[in-house]
């Protein structure tokens, strides 16, 4: 069980890491402040709508502070 509590603690302290690092820069840690998701645009979901797109974390703004105010309602 050590391993997987190393390995927890890693992931946790990487995801510090990256909302601390966001907040300077005043992006979305989710979409890196783009305010879409660039995995979800290819051409299979070209039919989709583009709320399939967006982050929802952020609102498709792309900043940090629409995201924190998304995880504060949660």
């Amino acid at each position: 069980m050590g391993l997987f509590n190393a390995l927890a603690e890693w992931r946790e302290a990487s995801r510090e890491k990256k909302i601390v690092r966001n907040r300077e820069r005043g992006t979305c840690p989710a979409c890196t402040g783009q305010g879409y998701y660039p995995l979800a645009v290819n051409e299979y979901m070209a039919f989709e709508s583009a709320d399939a797109y967006t982050c929802q974390q952020c609102s498709g703004s792309g900043l940090y502070a629409d995201w924190e105010r998304y995880q504060n309602q949660l």
